[in-house]
């Protein structure tokens, strides 16, 4: 995580996961730009994951007070 993976790692990561009898390889979106070209199998899949806020005033508000806090 937070690197850049050779493609040499890549390949080995493959080979473990077909060992495991994985069906795939997942990485979340950010991640996937650190990755070098994988091989065909198996295949890597991209999860995208996206943030709701239910409430946005409070979230606001704690954020607000939360940075106001770093400042003092």
């Amino acid at each position: 995580d937070h690197r850049r993976l050779r493609a040499g790692e890549m390949e080995g990561i493959a080979r473990r996961a077909l060992a495991a009898g994985a069906d795939a390889i997942v990485t979340t979106a950010k991640d996937a730009v650190r990755l070098p070209a994988a091989p065909a199998e198996p295949p890597v899949l991209m999860l995208e994951i996206a943030a709701e806020i239910g409430d946005e005033a409070r979230f606001r508000e704690r954020l607000l007070a939360a940075v106001a806090g770093r400042a003092a």
